[in-house]
């Protein structure tokens, strides 16, 4: 998923969100937005995953839909 405003790029994993900006030369994500513990394991033990990403009109929110059926969303503050 792209940003509409930024050169970044938004991949869902199983582990959360990765985000990577474009211009920059760094070969890490710009940001790694992870559940907490407690969000992250179901009660068999297995990760909740990303499964889908939308961003608000303005950009400044980051939606994502993970396997438990709840949407977690992250302000993003410093565009």
């Amino acid at each position: 998923m792209f940003h509409s405003k930024l050169q970044w790029v938004c991949v869902a994993t199983e582990h959360g969100v990765k985000i990577w900006d474009l211009m920059s030369d760094e070969d890490k994500p710009y940001a790694d937005l992870t559940l907490t513990k407690e969000q992250k394991m179901t009660k068999r033990g297995k990760r909740h995953a990303a499964l889908s990403l939308a961003w608000n009109p303005d950009g400044t929110k980051l939606f994502a839909g993970f396997s438990d059926n709840l949407i977690h969303v992250w302000q993003i503050s410093n565009l």
